[in-house]
C-alpha cells in the first residue's frame, strides 16, 4: 500500500508539474506572422512497410526513437535532420507521439501570439484542415484550449477523408491510440515554455524533457518491445502505410480528461506499478472557435465549432472502424497479401524481357520483347518504350515499338468520397471499387521485314468500363471484365505506294479469371475497328487462352525475379482490306493478303524483370 501510495503521489506531483500555469512570456520571434509547419509523424507500429498507391517502395518506416536522442526542437522546422520525431513509450503516459507534441506546443505559440496582437479582436486562422476563426482573451488557458480543439479538429478532418499532403490519405491514422494524449501534453508544455525565460526552441526542450522523465520514458528497444505486445490489437504489422487496416483500434476520446492507453504488460518493459498520468482538457471563458471544413471531407458544409465535436466524431466512428474484429487483422480491401497473385501480377518492373515461342499452323514463329518499364495493379497498367521483334513466315522479321501505351488507367475515388484523375491511383489510397478509367497509345510503329511494309498508329485514346465494379481493388487482377471504345489515328504504307492517314474507331471487350495465386489463368478478347473513311473497312479480332504461370523467385519481394509461362491460345483475325492490317497482339500474325487469319498458339514464354515497387 505503501508503494502504490508513493506512485501516485509521484504521479500527482508530475502532473502538477505539468499543468502548472505560466506567468511570464518568451515566444518564438515569428510565431505570430508564421504558423507551425507540418510534421508528418508518425503512424503506430515499428518497422512498418510503405504502400503509395500500388508503389511499394524497398523501404521501411521505423518510427521509434530514443528519448535521449530527440535532436533539438525548432519552431517551423524545415527538415528531419533539425530534430527527431517517432514514438516513444512512457510508463504512466503510454506511447507519446513527438510528432504531434511539438506541432501541438508550436500551435499554442502561434495562438498565443496571435491573441495578444489581435489584442481582444479576432484572429483569422487558415489552416490545412480548412478556415478557422478565434475569438478568446490572450491567456494560457484560452491559448491552450484552442490548440488542442485544433487538433481534435485534424483528428475529425482527417477521419473524414479531408487530406494535409496532396495525394496522401491520413483517413488510416485518424485518432490513433496516443494520438489527443500527445495532442494535449503538447499544448501543455507549449503553454509552460512560454513561461520560460530562454528561446523558445531551448525552453520547449527543456519542458519535453522533463515531461518525458515524469511519465517513464522508455529506452529504444523498450518501446519496440512495447508495440509487439499490442500487435493484432491495436494495429497490424500486416498492413502496410497507409493502408485502411493500420490501426485496429481507434481512441475517440477527446475530454474533458484524457487517459492514457497502457499496454497490457508494462512490467515486461521495466516500468514499476505505478497509477497513469491523465491529462485533463483546459477550460477558458469567452474561447469562441468557428470551423469551416476543408475541401473534400464528408462533414457538410459547416460551420462548426467545438459544441458540434461530439455529433462529428461519432459520425466519423460509423464511417471509420474502430477496431477490427478477431484480434489480428487479415489484408483489408486494397492492400496486399502475403504470396498473393497481387504481388505477382501488380508492380513497378524495369527492364523486362520476355522471350516467346509458337507455332502458326506447321509453321514455328519466335520472338523476343524488351520494355523499358511496366506498371500493372488494380488501378491500371502502364508501358514504356516497349520493342517486339518476331519472325513469322509470311511477314518475315518483325518489329515493333511503341513508345507509351495504356490498356486502362481508373479514376481513383479515395474512401471519403473524392474524385481524383487516374495516375493519383499510383500514389494514394482509393476506394476499392470503380468503373471509368481512360487509356491510349503513343508512337506505335511496325515494319514486315519480307514485304517493306511500314504501318504507324501515332496516336490513340479510349475510355475503359470495368463491368464488374473493381477496378482499384486487388481482385481487378484476378477478374475482371473491361469494355473500351475509342479512336486511333493509323497510316500503312507499302513499298512504293505512300499510304495516307485513317481515323479509325474501335469497340473492344476484354476479361481475365485467375487463380487466387495467379498460377492458372483464362482471358479472352474480342475487338471490332471501323475506318472512318469507308464502311468497308473493316476489322475483328477476337482470342481465347490458357495460361500457366510458374513464379521463380526466392522470397516474396526478391528482384529480379522470373516467371515461365505456358499458354495455348486460338484466335481469328478478319480484315475486310488485309493490306491495312495493324493488330495490337504480342503476335502481329494477321495475313496482309488474305483477309482472315485462324491461328492455334502454343506459347513458352520466359520473362525476366526487375520489380522495383
Amino acid at each position: 500500500m505503501a508503494a502504490e501510495h508513493r506512485s501516485r503521489s509521484f504521479a500527482q506531483a508530475a502532473l502538477l508539474l505539468l499543468l502548472a500555469a505560466p506567468a511570464a512570456a518568451a515566444p518564438p520571434t515569428d510565431a505570430a506572422e508564421y504558423p507551425p509547419r507540418l510534421r508528418i509523424c508518425c503512424a503506430l507500429g515499428h518497422d512498418l512497410e510503405l504502400r503509395l498507391g500500388v508503389l511499394r517502395p524497398p523501404v521501411g518506416v521505423e518510427n521509434v526513437v530514443a528519448r535521449g536522442a530527440l535532436g533539438h526542437h525548432r519552431y517551423r522546422a524545415r527538415t528531419v535532420f533539425e530534430e527527431r520525431n517517432g514514438l516513444v513509450y512512457t510508463c504512466r503516459g503510454g506511447f507519446i507521439d513527438l510528432g504531434h507534441l511539438r506541432s501541438a506546443a508550436d500551435l499554442y505559440a502561434h495562438l498565443r501570439a496571435r491573441l495578444e496582437a489581435a489584442r481582444g479582436g479576432p484572429v483569422a486562422l487558415a489552416t490545412a484542415d480548412g478556415g478557422a476563426t478565434l475569438l478568446a482573451p490572450p491567456t494560457s488557458d484560452s491559448a491552450a484550449q484552442a490548440a488542442f480543439d485544433l487538433t481534435v479538429w485534424h483528428e475529425i478532418t482527417t477521419g473524414a477523408g479531408g487530406r494535409v499532403v496532396p495525394f496522401f490519405s491520413e483517413t488510416f491514422s485518424a485518432f490513433s491510440p496516443e494520438d489527443l494524449y500527445s495532442d494535449l501534453l503538447g499544448a501543455t508544455l507549449g503553454a509552460r515554455a512560454w513561461a520560460r525565460p530562454e528561446p523558445w526552441d531551448q525552453a520547449l526542450d527543456a519542458e519535453m524533457d522533463a515531461a518525458l522523465e515524469a511519465l517513464g520514458a522508455l529506452d529504444l528497444d523498450a518501446t519496440r518491445r512495447a508495440l509487439d505486445q499490442v500487435e493484432g490489437r491495436w494495429w497490424s504489422a500486416e498492413v502496410p502505410v497507409p493502408g485502411a487496416g493500420l490501426l485496429l483500434r481507434r481512441n475517440l476520446a477527446f475530454g474533458p480528461t484524457l487517459h492514457p492507453w497502457l499496454v497490457p504488460e508494462p512490467t515486461a518493459l521495466g516500468c514499476k506499478e505505478g497509477a497513469p498520468a491523465p491529462l485533463h482538457r483546459p477550460a477558458a471563458s469567452g474561447v469562441q472557435l468557428t470551423l469551416t471544413p476543408p475541401e473534400g471531407s464528408n462533414l457538410g458544409p459547416g460551420p462548426f465549432t467545438p459544441a458540434d465535436f461530439e455529433a462529428l466524431v461519432a459520425q466519423v466512428a460509423r464511417t471509420t472502424p474502430q477496431s477490427a474484429s478477431g484480434g489480428r487483422s487479415s489484408a483489408q480491401p486494397g492492400e496486399a497479401r502475403d504470396g498473393s497473385a497481387d504481388e505477382t501480377l501488380s508492380g513497378i518492373r524495369i527492364l523486362g524481357v520476355r522471350a516467346t515461342a509458337g507455332a502458326v499452323g506447321a509453321r514455328a514463329a519466335g520472338g523476343l520483347e524488351v520494355v523499358g518499364a511496366r506498371a500493372d495493379g488494380p488501378g491500371g497498367d502502364l508501358a514504356i518504350i516497349r520493342y517486339t521483334t518476331l519472325y513469322t513466315a509470311e511477314r518475315g522479321l518483325v518489329t515493333h515499338f511503341t513508345g507509351i501505351q495504356a490498356q486502362r488507367l481508373f479514376f481513383c475515388q479515395e474512401p471519403g468520397g473524392r474524385l481524383h484523375p487516374p495516375v493519383a491511383a499510383w500514389f494514394q489510397a482509393c476506394a476499392p471499387r470503380g468503373v471509368f478509367g481512360l487509356g491510349g497509345t503513343l508512337a506505335q510503329v511496325q515494319h514486315d521485314g519480307a514485304t517493306g511494309r511500314w504501318a504507324m498508329r501515332p496516336v490513340e485514346a479510349h475510355a475503359s468500363f470495368a463491368l464488374l465494379d473493381n477496378a482499384l481493388d486487388p481482385t481487378f487482377p484476378l477478374r475482371n471484365l473491361v469494355l473500351s471504345t475509342g479512336l486511333a489515328l493509323e497510316n500503312v504504307t507499302w513499298p512504293g505506294l505512300p499510304g495516307r492517314f485513317t481515323p479509325r474507331a474501335h469497340l473492344q471487350l476484354q476479361g481475365v479469371l485467375r487463380t487466387e495465386d495467379g498460377a492458372w489463368g483464362a482471358a479472352g478478347l474480342a475487338t471490332f475497328r471501323q475506318s472512318l473513311r469507308g464502311l468497308d473497312d473493316q476489322a475483328l479480332e477476337a482470342s481465347v487462352s490458357a495460361e500457366r504461370r510458374w513464379h521463380l523467385r526466392d522470397g516474396p519481394r526478391a528482384a529480379p525475379w522470373a516467371v515461365l509461362s505456358l499458354a495455348l491460345e486460338v484466335g481469328y483475325s478478319r480484315w475486310t482490306r488485309p493490306e491495312a492490317a495493324l493488330d495490337d497482339l504480342m503476335w502481329p500474325l494477321a495475313s496482309t493478303t488474305a483477309q482472315g487469319t485462324l491461328r492455334g498458339l502454343v506459347v513458352l514464354a520466359f520473362s525476366l524483370e526487375r520489380l522495383v515497387f
